[in-house]
């Protein structure tokens, strides 16, 4: 029987939805998915202190069975700010409270799976931690619990003023020493994969695949990628306007899914197992 896995989740890089745009459904919603505005607070009723803790949903609590480590090459040692792949709930807070001037936004989700026509759910767990400071967006996603909370994917998207951007040549030279990515004219893009022997692939510009079970080419392979994308300023392209910097473990992010499919699975069938209900006839 065919499988269904969903993941419910709430979170953008900027500030949640307004005051003026919320509604107490809106809110509810929110409340659900761990993630509420001080607005919603106090349309709600609720306390304005933001609980680091996710609530129990009652849902299935999934087992830590999986020590992540991250790929031994410059893929998987590379860092975004100061956070690298594997790092803790607990580092990872304390860097992006520097870096966002203040507590970063914390997503938290739960997974849900229908096994045998059963549908099950797990406990609410942080996923993601984020911020948007001054056209600066940083978003780090953790595992879930059948491997702690360690940082599986980081994302860093940077707006630049006009009057105010870094030259391309030199943004260009400050990559290829920290990431060796090499990018070859302004407005353009690179990608480096992790493979699964350890080696590192670079794929030229223009033929950029984003490691997936749908990628013919590298899904079998692909383990983690360091993705840039940059954009010069219009009428001054010797200048970047825009910059984003994906760091992310596709493999070990697809390994810990598979994991908990498999936990939620064993626990629909242990019920099933011990069910004695009889049909009243």
């Amino acid at each position: 029987m065919k499988k269904i896995f969903f993941i419910f989740t709430a979170f953008t890089l900027a500030q949640p939805v307004t005051a003026s745009a919320q509604t107490m459904v809106q809110c509810m919603m929110a409340r659900n998915q761990g993630m509420i505005s001080p607005a919603c607070n106090k349309i709600l009723g609720l306390s304005t202190e933001p609980a680091k803790v996710p609530e129990d949903n009652g849902g299935l609590h999934l087992k830590q069975v999986i020590d992540y480590k991250a790929p031994s090459n410059s893929v998987g040692q590379a860092s975004i700010l100061g956070l690298t792949l594997g790092m803790s709930l607990e580092d990872a807070r304390k860097i992006m409270t520097a870096h966002c001037e203040g507590e970063p936004h914390q997503s938290n989700t739960f997974l849900t799976v229908v096994h045998k026509g059963v549908q099950v759910k797990t406990q609410f767990f942080p996923m993601q931690l984020g911020c948007l400071i001054k056209g600066d967006g940083l978003r780090v996603t953790f595992s879930p619990p059948v491997s702690g909370n360690v940082i599986t994917k980081i994302e860093r998207t940077v707006s630049y003023p006009a009057d105010a951007s870094p030259s391309f040549t030199g943004l260009k030279a400050d990559l290829a020493e920290k990431y060796n990515i090499h990018l070859m004219k302004n407005d353009t893009q690179d990608i480096i994969y992790s493979l699964e022997d350890g080696s590192i692939s670079e794929r030229p510009e223009g033929s950029l695949l984003v490691p997936t079970r749908k990628n013919p080419d590298y899904a079998p392979t692909a383990q983690a990628y360091i993705f840039v994308n940059i954009r010069g300023v219009s009428g001054n392209p010797e200048n970047v306007s825009y910059m984003e910097i994906f760091l992310e473990d596709t493999g070990a992010e697809n390994r810990l899914n598979d994991e908990v499919i498999k936990q939620m699975n064993a626990f629909v069938d242990d019920k099933l197992s011990t069910n004695t209900v009889k049909a009243t006839l």
